[in-house]
């Protein structure tokens, strides 16, 4: 009876991911590493009816989006590995993107742990007495001096570059210098949208830096159309 029971749920949730996956534009894979429940609760409420979130083991994930015969499906499923969440919705994924940065927490780092983005220890005062935690400083190429009895940082040094795994001692001395350097939240992994494929790093936008390419872009045209006197209103004022 148990294993009845046990095969009907899990058709029932092939069922449910097919009808999901049918109903909504776009599918999206998020790794659910360094994400608190909290923040997963947190889009089901901010965006009810907006974005359905589904947790599901891969093997009946994979059955059930290859089932859909939706174009492309196969790859998409065939990359959803790990432990994962799906997430359907109609939000446009760059858009989706850009709202999951924006809410993301400071988590400290430990052992293991990717570089988010590149770590700085500033230079001044840490506030650590002089002792045994110097070694820690020399292995990771920090320069220090003491002044007070405590050690002070000579200069901003970089200890781990984007991508970077910590090794135990650095995030030692991260997590007693009171840092917290790991950006932690709901991140696109993969995304499926009508019969594209978009690995997550491909649906990033930084948008500090598409301002200022935009606005160089149009502080170059503008010097070219003065040079050319290029005959618009607002060129050829400047050029007679």
């Amino acid at each position: 009876a148990v294993l009845k029971k046990n095969i009907e749920i899990k058709k029932e949730k092939v069922e449910n991911i097919k009808n999901l996956a049918k109903n909504w534009s776009v599918i999206i894979s998020t790794k659910l590493n360094k994400v608190r429940t909290a923040q997963v609760m947190s889009i089901r409420k901010s965006f009810a009816g907006q974005i359905v979130v589904l947790v599901s083991k891969n093997r009946l994930t994979d059955r059930a989006l290859r089932d859909t015969k939706l174009p492309n499906i196969d790859k998409f499923a065939e990359k959803v590995k790990g432990q994962n969440a799906l997430m359907f919705t109609n939000i446009n994924p760059f858009k989706l993107g850009l709202i999951f940065d924006k809410n993301k927490i400071d988590l400290s780092a430990k052992v293991g742990d990717i570089a988010t983005g590149d770590i700085v220890i500033a230079a001044g005062n840490t506030g650590i007495p002089a002792g045994p935690v110097l070694s820690d400083f020399k292995e990771v190429k920090v320069k220090t001096r003491i002044d007070g009895g405590n050690i002070v940082v000579s200069e901003d040094s970089v200890v781990a570059t984007t991508g970077e795994e910590l090794s135990g001692k650095l995030a030692g001395l991260l997590s007693k210098l009171g840092l917290k350097p790991i950006k932690a939240g709901m991140e696109l992994s993969l995304v499926y949208w009508k019969g594209l494929i978009l690995e997550g790093d491909n649906v990033k936008i930084n948008l500090d830096e598409y301002t200022k390419n935009i606005s160089q872009a149009v502080q170059n045209s503008f010097v070219l159309a003065t040079e050319i006197a290029y005959p618009v209103k607002e060129i050829l004022e400047i050029a007679i």
